[in-house]
Parts: structure tokens; sequence; C-alpha cells
């Protein structure tokens, strides 16, 4: 699970943890991942915990075995991607009938291929976008649905992406959803960088530990960066830390060797430049 900063698109993972193999009774892996995922979130500090607007995840986990613990336990809007054979319903907008029976709550099946019903979103080029409210028959429950129509070789491509609380803005939605791609970034980092593919061992605990603390690593990295950044968006670079880090020991090194009591910090200001040296991003 990876905590990702929408101001910055910078993504810290949370936790890590290897799917069991073997799962005891009816439990499924959908049903690890939700209590993983509700597991993670009692952990947050209180403060983090509030800055969370909505567990987003793909299209795998857009199943009612999982969005129904991150609502209803979680307390958390979930932001997804349905299929685009999705069963979904118009929701009834009239006034009661009066008759006997049920009132109706739903006015037809949505023809994904006919967008009358849908609100057209005037905020993008590239695309086509529309949005509507209506019932997810798979989640038993109402969403906020988001159509995007890419234009393509072979005629127009459909996204369908989701939120289960139909108050949030089409945009949001959208937002919330691209930035789910940045945690791709730190098992990149954690591979290149900080042997996250490295462990030998065969122990659960250890393969867990090591995994975490690899992450952990390029997560202290980019949140030094974040703190040292200059003016403009921060281009992350895990070897430029590397780098950074380096040339501060080396100074440091250096200082040692020299009468006084000496260290980087005291000069911080006099060497900042220095510490740079050989660093891309800088």
């Amino acid at each position: 699970m990876t905590w990702v900063d929408l101001d910055t698109q910078q993504p810290f993972p949370l936790s890590i943890r290897q799917t069991p193999a073997d799962l005891p009774g009816q439990q499924t892996r959908t049903d690890v991942y939700a209590q993983d995922t509700l597991n993670t979130l009692s952990q947050l500090p209180h403060a983090m915990r509030e800055q969370v607007l909505a567990v987003v995840g793909d299209a795998y986990y857009a199943k009612k075995k999982f969005v129904d613990p991150v609502v209803d336990e979680g307390q958390l809007p979930f932001v997804g991607k349905l299929r685009r054979d999705a069963s979904l319903k118009h929701l009834y907008p009239g006034p009661k009938t009066g008759r006997r029976g049920r009132p109706k709550k739903y006015d037809g099946k949505v023809s994904l291929s006919d967008f009358s019903r849908w609100d057209v979103l005037p905020w993008t080029d590239v695309c086509t976008a529309y949005t509507t409210v209506v019932y997810a028959v798979g989640l038993k429950r109402v969403v906020r649905v988001v159509a995007l129509l890419w234009p393509g070789k072979s005629g127009m491509t459909l996204e369908l992406l989701f939120s289960t609380d139909p108050t949030m803005g089409a945009g949001t939605i959208v937002k919330l959803y691209r930035a789910r791609f940045a945690m791709e970034f730190p098992f990149r980092d954690g591979k290149q960088f900080a042997g996250l593919g490295d462990c030998q061992s065969r122990q659960a605990q250890a393969l867990h530990f090591h995994w975490n603390m690899a992450l952990h690593s390029v997560s202290v990295a980019r949140a030094s960066q974040l703190m040292n950044q200059r003016a403009g968006p921060l281009v992350f670079s895990m070897e430029d830390e590397k780098r950074r880090a380096y040339n501060e020991f080396f100074a440091d090194r250096i200082l040692s060797l020299l009468p006084g009591d000496l260290t980087c910090e005291k000069f911080a200001p006099q060497i900042a430049d220095l510490l740079l040296l050989g660093v891309k991003a800088a």
C-alpha cells in the first residue's frame, strides 16, 4: 500500500507484504488484500489518517468483497476502474407514483455507447469525458462514474472510472486514479538502489522486514529531497540522493582530519553547493 501526495505527486510506500500461498477456509486473496488495507489504515497516525482522501485501486479491486470493507469499515471512499461491460443502472429521478408496491428506484440500464443522459465535462481536450451517478449492480451501491473516450486508430477506447462517493467531483476522481501510477517508482528505485530483490531468506517475517526497510529507505531519501528542494516541482532521483549523501560523508571525513571540531553542519551555508557536486537534478 502506498501513500501518494496529490500536490507533489510523490509516492511513499506504507506497507508491503507477501500474499499467503495457502488461505484458510473460504478466504480469498481479495479478503486478504482488504484486511491488509484496513490494518495499514488503522496504524496510520491520526494527523496522517485525516489527510487520506480515498483508497485507490485498479480494476482488480473493483469487487464488492474489497470495496465494502474499505468503505464501511475504513470509512473512506474507494476510487477505481470498472470493466467496459459493467452492469450499471440509471437512477430514477422522477416523483413517486403513489401506487402500491415498492417505489421505482432505477430508470433502465446504462448504455455505454449512448451518453445522452450523461453530463459532458468541458475540462479536457485530449479525450471526450462524461459523468453521471448510477447504481453499480456488481458493487450493489450508488457510485459516480466518469467515462473517458480516447481516440485511437481503431476507434474510440472507453475508460470507466468510478468513486463510491457520489458527491466527489469527476476531476478529483480522474486525478486520484492517475496518481495511482506513481506507486511504481518506489519499486523501481528500490530494486536499483536499495536491494529490494536481494533478500535470500525464506522466512516470511524476514522477507517482510527486508522489503519494508528497502522501500522505507527510498521514502526517506524522497522526503529528504522534498525538504531540501529548490524552486519548482521535485524531480526525484535516488542516484542523486546517494551522490549527495556521499558528498556529505566525504566532506565530513575531510573536516574530521583538520584541527578543531569541524563538521558539515557548522559549515552548511558555505558547502551547500559542494554537497550537490555531481547531482544531475540540481
